[in-house]
């Protein structure tokens, strides 16, 4: 029996000015994101510390932006005649504060607040899952049929947690550990912003543990 192909009808001018304006529109909204950063106090003499929110602020531009820290300096120079940084964050400032391991649970605490906007719009079933990239470090291993050292590139895995309805991530953990490890920890803070009734997973996460 033939039957038609479902289509869906496209709002193209809002989609077209969403595309044209993403970056103005980006650059606000993390700033007003960042602007809820406790910055550290000055302590001691020396040279002023750059505020934590600026520093967020431009590794997230810099990430956005897809290019090297050097590369990102213009961009980031341009956020600070917008008024949108107190100052200006050299490049080697930005690396420093992604090479910080306490910035990860400050990152995961914004996205989960970004995610906060849809709590009036997503519904109750959510989906986890994980994929796993490479990173620019590399470990040594033996080759067990030769015998010879080698390098092998590290890889992590990203575990997420989105909404079915508006695909808002809604918590993320970068680990090398197992999908079940991540699930309840991704469970539970979704669930302290949104609703949830209904989870959507493969077998991965199938654990009595869970």
């Amino acid at each position: 029996i033939p039957t038609s192909k479902k289509t869906y009808t496209q709002d193209w001018p809002a989609y077209n000015a969403a595309q044209t304006n993403e970056y103005d529109h980006f650059v606000y909204l993390l700033r007003g994101l960042c602007d809820g950063i406790q910055d550290q106090l000055q302590v001691g003499r020396g040279r002023p510390v750059t505020r934590r929110s600026d520093a967020v602020f431009a590794c997230v531009l810099k990430v956005y932006e897809g290019m090297s820290g050097r590369r990102a300096s213009s961009e980031i120079d341009r956020a600070h005649k917008q008024g949108l940084l107190s100052k200006r964050v050299p490049y080697n400032t930005v690396a420093q504060y992604m090479g910080d391991e306490g910035m990860r649970s400050l990152f995961r605490i914004l996205l989960q607040e970004s995610a906060s906007p849809l709590v009036g719009v997503e519904g109750t079933t959510f989906a986890p899952d994980a994929t796993g990239f490479g990173t620019r470090n590399y470990d040594r291993w033996v080759d067990e049929k030769w015998g010879t050292a080698k390098k092998r590139q590290q890889f992590v895995k990203a575990h997420a947690i989105c909404g079915t309805s508006t695909h808002i991530v809604t918590d993320l953990i970068v680990s090398p550990g197992g999908d079940t490890v991540a699930f309840k920890p991704l469970l539970d803070a979704t669930c302290q912003r949104f609703v949830v009734e209904r989870i959507v997973a493969d077998k991965g996460y199938s654990s009595k543990g869970v």
